[in-house]
């Protein structure tokens, strides 16, 4: 020792400290920090690879649901045009309802490519 009063310690002895009451930063933060940063990208991954969530039906629902609308709109212009080919529907009828038919086309088509 050097600076302390005590008895000498002979060459190749291990010298050894003790010390006490020094800070130290606690691991907990760290451990909870990491455990929250796993449970988000475990729960961000299992939604990214899980099958379709409730937006995603609701959406398939809707598109089908245009999809119809779009068949059921062609269905009736083709009507409408057989009955103008046929000569059973007057003109003004005629242009008027294709008029609304091709305009709710136009709709449904902008709804499905959105």
């Amino acid at each position: 020792y050097i600076l302390a009063g005590g008895p000498l310690i002979p060459a190749g002895e291990i010298l050894e400290f003790t010390l006490e009451g020094l800070p130290h930063l606690d691991r907990r933060p760290t451990f909870i920090a990491l455990i929250l940063a796993f449970t988000v990208i475990a729960f961000g991954s299992w939604l990214a690879f899980t099958s379709s969530g409730p937006l995603q039906v609701d959406a398939r629902k809707q598109r089908l649901t245009v999809q119809a609308l779009k068949e059921r709109l062609f269905t009736d212009l083709v009507k409408i045009e057989r009955k103008r080919r046929l000569r059973k529907i007057g003109s003004t009828k005629y242009s008027t309802r294709r008029e609304e038919l091709l305009v709710a086309l136009e709709r449904v088509y902008r709804q499905l490519h959105e």
